[in-house]
């Protein structure tokens, strides 16, 4: 039985309150009021009493906003640390559950169904001899003189036995061996083929090991550097 997974969070993350714009309209402010404090009786002091009294109200805005949005921010992040801490408490609930219905049902899978515990599906071993290896390609390695051969992995391959060959320079030069003799043994699928004349034409060819030896491959062409 799952765990249920984290939900990723979607969406714009929420507008903050720029740093500072509080203590910029105060500042704002103050000086306002200094320069009215010597403005009284000047003609503008009219027009700059309200503007005093505008800029107040905007900072008085500002600061409940703020007040609220710092408020909901905390909030918000509280209830995203519980959420997390009650998924863990959920999830070793869960692992508790699981092993105590595995004790109960003694590897019965009739009886971890009736509980609603999942029951792993057992690989069924490959008998008989493992599959070529299917998508063999040969490929111009880094260095001269280099080749890549890589291929699938198939059902019941344990491990591979690759060889290469050089193609004969014409129709008349004489036919190459399959090397190396004995095969290379990898549990990879891939081989970097070293050592050979520099952009040569090569063929290469792979089987699987498993619980027998399979077949060789299709044989395919290739290039070194």
């Amino acid at each position: 039985m799952a765990a249920k997974k984290k939900q990723k969070k979607s969406g714009s993350p929420p507008a903050r309150p720029k740093k500072g714009v509080l203590a910029t309209a105060t500042k704002k402010l103050n000086k306002v009021a200094d320069y009215l404090s010597s403005q009284l009786t000047s003609p503008q002091g009219p027009q700059l009493v309200a503007q005093a009294g505008t800029l107040k109200t905007s900072r008085d805005a500002y600061v409940t906003s703020a007040g609220l949005a710092t408020t909901a921010r905390t909030a918000a992040e509280q209830a995203s640390a519980n959420a997390l801490a009650a998924e863990k408490t959920l999830d070793a609930s869960i692992d508790t559950y699981v092993r105590a219905g595995g004790t109960v049902a003694a590897g019965n899978a009739t009886v971890l169904s009736s509980l609603a515990i999942d029951v792993a599906a057992t690989a069924t071993p490959h008998a008989g001899p493992a599959t070529a290896p299917s998508n063999v390609v040969l490929s111009v390695g880094a260095e001269s003189g280099e080749c890549k051969m890589k291929w699938n992995r198939p059902a019941g391959a344990a491990a591979f036995m690759a060889q290469y060959k050089v193609e004969p320079a014409t129709p008349s030069s004489p036919l190459t061996d399959w090397l190396p003799a004995e095969g290379f043994a990898t549990k990879q699928v891939e081989w970097l083929i070293e050592g050979l004349p520099p952009a040569a034409t090569i063929r290469g060819r792979v089987r699987s090991i498993g619980a027998q030896i399979g077949d060789w491959s299709n044989e395919v062409l290739g290039k070194a550097r």
